[in-house]
């Protein structure tokens, strides 16, 4: 079973930069399975943080910036695993009219993902 982490303590103790480091570790690595075990202990972490009645909405707000930012690093991995060219903004082609179906499928997999990896 996956710890919870203590929501209270990362909010008090925790560095932006070492949690900026640790994203970037991930990324650099493709871990996909850290950032689901990450994000599960975090969400398990607020749970346990609202049955004992001491989140606030500071600490709703710090929670979901975290939940945001491992989501955001696991659709970089995602994306750097499965490039599309539509995946740049930039993309002039012809073709990208194609690529919009294979997007949206590899997206609607990835939401799949984080429900089953979710608490």
């Amino acid at each position: 079973m996956k710890e919870a982490i203590d929501i209270m303590h990362l909010k008090t103790f925790g560095k932006t930069t070492e949690w900026n480091q640790f994203l970037t570790k991930c990324l650099n690595l493709n871990d996909l399975k850290t950032l689901a075990d990450t994000l599960y202990g975090l969400q398990k972490g607020m749970d346990d943080a609202v049955k004992k009645k001491i989140n606030d909405e500071k600490m709703s707000v710090f929670f979901i910036r975290l939940q945001r930012s491992i989501e955001m690093t696991m659709k970089k991995i995602i994306r750097k695993k499965f490039p599309l060219p539509n995946d740049n903004p930039l993309y002039t082609g012809n073709d990208i009219s194609k690529f919009i179906e294979i997007k949206r499928k590899r997206d609607h997999e990835f939401e799949k993902y984080l429900r089953k990896v979710s608490y």
